[in-house]
């Protein structure tokens, strides 16, 4: 007997844009070729030197350090800590099971001693050093009433380990020369705060540096500190060399969300620190490693991806991995097919990426060094249907203080995203940028001169700012916009609108690219449709959604349906009478839906994992793309079959025999939370 699973209207990923913060690094201390990355999306693992990386565990968990140890069988012992979200302490030894210790209690180093492997110290964030001498089983304090962020053992002397103490009465840099079971309090440490494992850079038992609002030095093992760049005092920093020239390293520090990369030697850290690599300039920095086998080889975690140098830091390349799934806010193509992305939600991780047509790789076209557009996020994209190079994106402001709604607006590139610049500076979202023959419209704006100054849209004499904008491009333009409380509609001129207050709570707007009489508007509650330009209003669905419009096929719309538990979509061939399931296989259960692009030929849905593709003409209609899995039948008796569907989408699910003549019909209808299902013999 076989069970036959057929899923209509596939969707495909996109694979990249590859984003996402890299926290830390580690090293293996058995093999060359391994490494392991702590991220905002859990613990990922390299086994070709950072070409290509598989997650291993604890997705949905922020991992912001992470050490490895190996004990004298080669079995490994992975420790991980967190101080964001779910503080504690993770540890994976070789049966694969993750256990977590210290729950509830920030863990801010990881130290492992790089003689006796079972040795282990932690910093933690309830003012107490721990240390372990069994991998990571027990656990006995070793230094109390301190706040420590990093802690170092000696390249010289593994009997010597430091850290510094932030604040406090106890504040301070402290060493032990029994490897961490007792500590000396040495001096002040030169005061300043410490925020980062790196913190400390230990180059021998006499020079050591310190990142701490500033780089500072001691030349005699920690007793006094020198300032060495007065001019740059940075919020927290950190420094990291290599153990073949000790004395050049790298020194980066962060203030809010600027970034720099530095290189000197000590000598050159007399004076002013110099910007070592341009590129890299405003990516916040979180760790920089050496490799132990190859100083040559210099892994670089920032907010925007893990970046790989195999010549000591010249020369720097992006890894192509996703450590976290892209929130894709809009997509636009170009006239000449390549794809352009606005990415971005609360700063994790935005950008403008774009692909070349027939291309597989990402760029980045979003140089926030020369833009100062920094974390916000980018909530929509749009390309100059007449000038492929012309490219105008869309920020908002976010959580970041006044930078952040000093950047928000509207951006202009005119040469595919090298370069950008600022045309209409805005505190309010911009959601949405539409072309016309004539005009450029926004949610927030428009302009008459093909988008290098504009005009805010007014209303009663006050400035209009729409949550959502549609247009119809006919004999004469007709615009409709919404705030939360009213909808706006004009068909005469600019800013000569007819305010309807018959809705609260409204979310999204669209008008029929055949029609401009036919609005459709999404509400809290349903969505609406006009066919007289806005004054009556039919209802065509209860629940939250958002309508898209076809502008290659009369009559058809899609609606994204929000649900609790996973988002949908339907189609309409009959503006909107009667709806169909086009959501099919190959979407995540528990997915975001934020946009639908809609294509000649395809559909393109915008996600909080991503970007989905799906054949237009297959995914709709009678020509619906059918893919046949087979399901493997987890048990049989005299009565029952039971199997699980892995699958999800709309699905026709039958019995066959090993001939392939079909049997029964099992399942016909959207497969979402059934995923076990017991087939009667005798239905």
């Amino acid at each position: 007997m076989i069970i036959l699973f057929t899923l209509l209207n596939v969707w495909y990923k996109e694979t990249g844009p590859f984003t996402g913060p890299v926290y830390d690094i580690a090293f293996d201390a058995k093999d060359s070729m391994v490494l392991y990355a702590g991220t905002k999306d859990g613990v990922w693992k390299s086994m070709n030197k950072g070409l290509s990386w598989q997650r291993i565990g604890l997705k949905g968990i922020e991992i912001h350090v992470i050490e490895v140890s190996v004990n004298e069988d080669g079995k490994r012992t992975i420790y991980c800590g967190n101080h964001e979200g779910s503080p504690g302490l993770y540890i994976r030894r070789e049966d694969g099971v993750w256990e977590k210790q210290f729950s509830g209690i920030n863990i801010y180093d990881i130290e492992v001693d790089r003689e006796f492997q079972n040795r282990v110290l932690i910093g933690t964030g309830n003012n107490t050093v721990y240390g372990s001498d069994d991998y990571g089983i027990t656990w006995s304090a070793k230094a109390e009433d301190v706040d420590v962020c990093s802690i170092k053992q000696s390249p010289e002397s593994g009997n010597i380990w430091y850290f510094y103490d932030n604040y406090g009465d106890n504040s301070g840099f402290y060493r032990s020369k029994d490897r961490g079971e007792t500590w000396e309090r040495l001096s002040d440490g030169g005061g300043g705060r410490c925020f980062e494992p790196q913190s400390i850079y230990v180059v021998s038992d006499d020079t050591i540096y310190k990142a701490a609002n500033g780089l500072m030095r001691s030349t005699d093992g920690g007793y006094t500190w020198n300032g060495l760049n007065y001019n740059i005092l940075w919020v927290e920093g950190c420094v990291e060399g290599n153990s073949d020239e000790r004395d050049r390293f790298f020194y980066f520090g962060n203030l809010c969300t600027y970034g720099y990369l530095c290189s000197g030697g000590v000598e050159e850290l007399k004076g002013r620190l110099t910007i070592y690599r341009e590129d890299l300039y405003s990516c916040m920095v979180y760790v920089l490693k050496f490799s132990p086998y190859n100083t040559k080889d210099v892994y670089l975690g920032t907010d925007m991806g893990l970046f790989i140098s195999r010549d000591g830091g010249s020369n720097w390349d992006r890894v192509n991995a996703n450590f976290v799934e892209p929130f894709i806010s809009q997509v636009d193509r170009s006239k000449g097919g390549d794809i352009w992305v606005a990415t971005g939600y609360y700063g994790w991780p935005t950008g403008v990426y774009m692909k070349e047509k027939g291309g597989n790789e990402w760029e980045l076209r979003t140089p926030r060094w020369s833009t100062g557009i920094l974390k916000n996020d980018f909530n929509s994209i749009a390309v100059d249907p007449f000038d492929d190079k012309r490219i105008f994106a869309g920020t908002a402001e976010v959580a970041g203080g006044q930078d952040s709604v000093k950047f928000a607006g509207i951006y202009l590139s005119e040469d595919m995203g090298l370069n950008w610049e600022q045309v209409f500076p805005c505190e309010h979202p911009v959601n949405v940028i539409i072309f016309d023959s004539n005009y450029i419209l926004s949610n927030v704006g428009y302009s008459t001169d093909n988008g290098y100054t504009w005009n805010h849209w007014i209303f009663e004499d006050e400035k209009l700012f729409f949550n959502d904008l549609s247009v119809y491009h006919g004999d004469k333009n007709i615009i409709i916009g919404n705030t939360y409380e009213g909808v706006y509609v004009s068909s005469d001129s600019f800013n000569k609108w007819i305010k309807i207050d018959k809705f609260n709570s409204i979310e999204w707007v669209e008008i029929d690219p055949y029609d401009g009489g036919i609005m459709y508007i999404n509400t809290y509650d349903g969505a609406y449709m006009s066919t007289d330009t806005g004054k009556g209003w039919n209802k065509i669905y209860d629940g939250r959604g958002r309508i898209f419009a076809d502008r290659y096929v009369e009559g058809r719309i899609y609606s994204i349906i929000k649900k609790e538990k996973k988002d949908q979509i339907c189609v309409s061939e009959d503006r909107g009478k009667e709806w169909k399931y086009v959501t099919g296989g190959g979407l995540p259960e528990d997915i975001k839906m934020n946009y639908l692009y809609i294509d000649k030929d395809s559909l393109f849905l915008c996600t909080d994992r991503g970007i989905y593709k799906m054949n237009k003409e297959e995914g709709v209609g009678d020509k619906s793309l059918k893919s046949v899995y087979m399901i493997l039948i987890k048990n049989v008796t005299k009565r029952q079959i039971e199997f699980e569907v892995k699958y999800t989408g709309y699905a026709d699910i039958g019995l066959y025999d090993i001939q392939g003549r079909k049997i029964g019909d099992i399942y016909s209808g959207y497969i979402n939370d059934k995923k076990n299902i017991t087939y009667n013999w005798g239905d």
